[in-house]
């Protein structure tokens, strides 16, 4: 004989988890929708570089960086106006050390190296090291523009309580947003940005991205993202080969 007992605590024990399940796909749908309404409401970012007055910003020939020896072979390569150029190689490569000579913060080089005078640089550090004490006294040590600089920090999802925070308590992706923030607020005439990705969302990814072809700022940048460097350069890139 049938245990009708049995059946019916059976019976409702599917009948409820089949309602657990339908429950868990109404939210999995809920989020989804959710998430594609994020992408359709992202902030824009807004960056307003600035036109050198001549053609070539910075051009290089037969240059190295050079330690105890070179760390690649030599290149030449020209930065003029509107030139989104990456560089690549592989670690320690020399990639970083490039951008440091162009910078100022690196002299151990063979090779000419030309600056164009009175050329307006804003460099992103691929290190968050020293980032230290309030956003307050880093905006006045930067000579930032404070609304603008802070809507900025807004829109790629820094909130203002965490703006309160000091800047070394903050996550790494806070501090790298910190350091992409100042850089988009500052008018340039190029901006180098070393690994500008690194610890960065994915709905900022995208707002930095869409920026960059909007706005077409001349940039020299490392990233190891080759569907962002594909995409955002409009110039060969710089290899470096051993």
């Amino acid at each position: 004989m049938l245990d009708k007992g049995f059946l019916g605590h059976k019976a409702a024990k599917i009948m409820k988890k089949s309602k657990v399940l339908e429950e868990r796909k109404n939210k999995n749908i809920q989020e989804a929708k959710k998430l594609l309404s994020n992408v359709d409401n992202i902030e824009k970012l807004k960056i307003v570089p600035l036109l050198y007055e001549k053609n070539d910003l910075i051009t290089a020939t037969n240059f190295q960086i050079e330690y105890e020896k070179p760390l690649f072979k030599p290149i030449n390569f020209s930065i003029q106006n509107g030139d989104r150029i990456c560089i690549k190689g592989k670690n320690g490569a020399g990639k970083s050390s490039i951008i440091k000579a162009i910078v100022n913060k690196e002299n151990r080089y063979k090779g000419i190296l030309n600056i164009g005078n009175n050329l307006k640089i804003s460099y992103v550090p691929q290190d968050t090291h020293t980032l230290k004490g309030s956003l307050k006294v880093f905006i006045a040590e930067n000579k930032l523009n404070e609304s603008v600089f802070r809507a900025m920090l807004v829109k790629m999802g820094i909130t203002q309580t965490e703006m309160e925070h000091n800047l070394e308590n903050l996550s790494e992706g806070q501090k790298k947003k910190i350091l992409l923030g100042k850089s988009i607020s500052e008018n340039a005439h190029i901006y180098i940005w070393d690994e500008p990705l690194n610890y960065i969302d994915i709905q900022t990814r995208e707002q930095i991205e869409n920026m960059i072809l909007e706005y077409m700022p001349t940039l020299l940048f490392i990233e190891h993202d080759e569907m962002f460097c594909e995409k955002v350069s409009n110039k060969s890139a710089i290899i470096l080969e051993n």
